[in-house]
């Protein structure tokens, strides 16, 4: 084994020649000649000379040697200034311990997206101060990590998280009326936040797409809320009508960031809310200078004949699925839509039907029926028909036994089962058979009718229409099958932020609350979309989950010469923590903490 170095010769003090070694190049598979030449390049480089051998192979083996030459010396004077830092003391391993251990990965998360959507620096702009900012960003990231009530809040604010050395200010004494306080606020700025907060995620997530998805829900309260204007009882979609209800619009775009959002009292008709919701966004574009309105996407809940004309009137593009049944003019292109119709997959790989057809009037209908929700209408037609002519069998057998006689009794019996079973009921008729006289129930008897066959052929049938016309059927489909954003909006606000149920009395408090939860969602979809944009299916639940065994602790030990040393520090990263924060581009900001105090025995 041969191996090569390069030295320089110089004399000592008392003149006699001596050679020090300046780096050390290996194994080299060159000639006598070469040698020399590189010799010659390196002691170049060294003194930063250019020579006649540039961009040769010879130059090229060169500037490899000396680029590991400064790499090791960096390497080396890096190891210097470690050792130098070096604090040696002598501990008693028997007095180690560790205390005030915080939650701190999921807060790196939630602070970095905060951050990166420069919410502070848009509630600096509202005049908020240095302790209103610090209570804003626990408020907000707390809903977003941590969901539940005020007092919910700052018990984790005070016993559970490293947030609070995050923040600018002090906020460890604070009491609930500061977090009632801090929502009132929110909610007063709520027009001027939502807005700048759409600039910023229209820079950091550029849509193509401009589409506003617009539905509403509704959540409810904990108490009588008597005093609340917002509660009312109406038709809960958490089967929770017994209680208190208050609604929320809203409007996403088309990567599930919240554009607007509104709240309205529990019995709260969807249909009406359309007209408020369209003028925000008017007078908000019209601000932006916009040339072009964006697309209205609506569920049938909404999309009523007089909120589509609303649309057209006010010159919104739209496409929705009309609250009436449409379908129903269309029997005989759906009597062979296997033929006539072309067929796509959807995100489960699901045939869907499509067919276009132009409207007289303007604009387009694209006919669609999925085969999954033709399977799944006929399997809950089919169970809800099995209860029906059960009870319908029922009835017979008590009348044949004569447990029930009179005409007028029998027909009581029927309205109330047409009642139980509305769904299916109305594609049957009843007939009662009487005796001679007119006055006893012999028989019932349940006939089809013909709509029944109708509904049978129109099953996972349903009919979509846009104002565009030169969209393709499947463009259609797929633009309007992003409605499940918003969807997905309502479920993360529901599960992963805590929006139900809702403890205020106030009805001002009421709106605080949920308004939170819309900006924690602004979070929540930034991390998820940051995360589809690099390739990542997961969820944030997942990822929050996974970084919730990074923690943040105090470790206190006593030294030889009886000083308590403490030191605050994060825990080292694992491997999956280090996967998370490299693919979300994000840093621990906190420091160690190092702290010495004299005990004397």
């Amino acid at each position: 084994y041969t191996k090569y170095t390069l030295v320089e010769s110089y004399r000592n003090e008392e003149g006699k020649p001596r050679q020090r070694t300046l780096m050390h190049l290996g194994n080299l598979d060159i000639d006598k000649y070469e040698r020399k030449q590189l010799a010659y390049l390196l002691e170049s480089k060294l003194i930063n000379q250019t020579t006649m051998y540039d961009g040769t192979e010879i130059d090229k083996l060169a500037t490899k040697i000396y680029d590991n030459y400064k790499l090791n010396n960096v390497i080396h004077e890096n190891k210097e200034k470690e050792e130098s830092k070096k604090e040696l003391v002598t501990i008693d391993l028997n007095s180690v311990n560790s205390k005030q251990s915080r939650s701190l990965g999921p807060e790196i998360l939630g602070n970095a997206f905060y951050e990166r959507l420069g919410i502070d620096k848009i509630l600096k702009d509202l005049k908020f101060n240095e302790r209103q900012l610090a209570l804003a960003k626990g408020t907000i990231i707390g809903r977003l990590l941590n969901p539940g009530s005020e007092q919910e809040t700052l018990r984790w604010l005070k016993n559970r998280t490293s947030l609070v050395e995050m923040l600018d200010s002090d906020i460890s004494k604070i009491g609930k009326n500061a977090l009632y306080e801090i929502s009132d606020l929110l909610l007063f700025n709520k027009k001027n936040i939502e807005s700048e907060l759409r600039k910023t995620e229209n820079i950091l997530f550029p849509d193509e797409l401009t589409i506003f998805l617009y539905d509403l829900t509704n959540t409810y309260f904990e108490g009588s809320c008597k005093n609340n204007n917002k509660a009312h009882r109406g038709k809960s979609k958490e089967k929770r009508s017994t209680a208190p209800l208050v609604t929320l619009a809203l409007v996403v775009d088309g990567q599930g960031f919240p554009v607007f959002s509104q709240i309205y009292k529990g019995n709260q008709s969807e249909p009406e809310t359309l007209k408020t919701v369209l003028e925000k966004l008017t007078e908000d574009e019209n601000a932006s200078l916009m040339n072009t309105k964006s697309t209205i996407a609506m569920d049938r809940g909404i999309a009523t004949k007089d909120n589509i004309k609303l649309l057209k009137e006010m010159k919104y593009p739209y496409i929705v699925i009309e609250r009436r049944e449409v379908e129903k003019d269309y029997k005989e292109e759906y009597n062979d839509y296997k033929n006539t119709f072309i067929e796509i997959k959807d995100s489960k790989e699901q045939s869907v039907y499509l067919k276009k057809e132009p409207l007289e009037s303007g604009g387009t209908r694209v006919l669609c029926l999925s085969e999954m929700r033709k399977k799944k209408e006929e399997s809950m037609d089919k169970k809800r028909e099995e209860r029906f002519l059960y009870d319908v069998n029922k009835l017979r057998t008590s009348i044949k036994k004569g447990n029930i006689k009179q005409e007028g009794k029998v027909h009581i019996r029927v309205g109330r089962l047409k009642q139980k079973h509305s769904s299916i009921a109305k594609y049957y008729e009843i007939e009662v058979i009487v005796d001679e006289k007119g006055k006893n129930a012999l028989d019932i008897l349940a006939n089809k009718k013909e709509t029944r066959e109708a509904r049978d052929v129109l099953t996972g049938a349903y009919v979509i229409e846009t104002s565009h016309t030169n969209l393709s059927a499947e463009e259609a489909w797929r633009m309007y099958m992003l409605l499940t954003h918003v969807e997905k909006s309502f479920k993360a606000l529901k599960t992963d932020l805590g929006l139900r149920p809702v403890h205020h009395q106030i009805a001002s408090r009421t709106e605080g609350h949920l308004f939170i939860s819309v900006l924690a969602y602004h979070l929540l979809n930034s991390i998820e979309v940051t995360l589809k944009n690099n390739g990542s299916n997961k969820k944030f639940s997942t990822i929050k989950n996974e970084l919730q065994t990074h923690q943040r602790s105090t470790i206190t030990m006593l030294s030889k010469e009886n000083e308590i040393h403490e030191i605050r520090l994060s825990g080292i990263e694992e491997e999956n923590h280090k996967e998370i924060y490299s693919l979300l581009k994000i840093k621990n900001p906190l420091k160690r903490i190092y702290k010495k105090m004299s005990f004397n025995l």
